[in-house]
């Protein structure tokens, strides 16, 4: 399982809704978490389990929010404001 430890608690930055939708019957929900700033000593120490996920992509912030999916970057901007505000956001996506 690929999988972080932290030292310290994480906070509970983002909470996703996801409707059910014709093409997709159960809903479900993200949860994203603050690890922390990343050095690139512990980027360097990533394993993947292969069989859940084949890469990862760590930029910089301002790289993300430039390239990023209108869907994406409702979601940066929600992170950002919680890790400012100390306080989760939370989205909700409706059926389409």
């Amino acid at each position: 399982m690929t999988a972080t430890e932290y030292a310290a608690e994480a906070q509970l930055l983002l909470v996703e809704v996801w409707r059910p939708r014709p093409d997709w019957p159960h809903g479900w929900f993200v949860r994203v978490f603050d690890g922390s700033t990343i050095t690139p000593e512990e980027l360097e120490q990533i394993e993947l389990d292969p069989d859940e996920h084949d890469r990862y992509l760590a930029r910089e912030w301002d790289s993300w929010t430039t390239e990023a999916s209108p869907r994406r970057a409702r979601q940066l901007e929600a992170l950002l404001r919680a890790r400012k505000t100390g306080k989760s956001e939370y989205l909700v996506y409706d059926a389409p």
